[in-house]
C-alpha cells in the first residue's frame, strides 16, 4: 500500500538509476566536499572521470574554474553544469 510508505524511501528507490551509463568530470572548488559529490553520482550509477573527453557526458563546474576543462569540454561536446544542477539530495 503506497499510503503506509516513506515518500523519502520512494523517491530513492529509483535515484540509483538516473545517472546510469552516464560519466561525470569535476573542477573547481564547491561548498561541499569533492567526496561526497564523487559519492552522489556513483550511487546514482554515474562514473567520474579525471580527465574531458568525448565520453564525458557532464563537466560539473565550481568556483575558480580553469580554462583548460571547460574547452576541452566544448571541443568534446560536452554539456558543462553546477553542481546545484545536478540535483543532490
Amino acid at each position: 500500500m503506497i499510503k503506509n510508505m516513506d515518500f523519502n524511501s520512494v523517491m530513492h528507490s529509483n535515484v540509483g538509476i538516473i545517472y546510469a551509463g552516464k560519466t561525470f568530470v569535476i573542477t573547481g572548488e564547491f561548498s561541499i566536499p569533492y567526496e561526497e559529490i564523487v559519492k552522489e553520482i556513483e550511487s546514482r550509477g554515474g562514473a567520474v572521470l579525471a580527465e574531458v573527453s568525448s565520453i564525458t557526458d557532464y563537466l560539473i563546474i565550481g568556483e575558480k574554474v580553469g580554462v583548460t576543462k571547460i574547452g576541452a569540454a566544448e571541443i568534446a561536446g560536452t554539456r558543462v553544469i553546477t553542481v546545484e544542477e545536478l540535483q543532490m539530495s
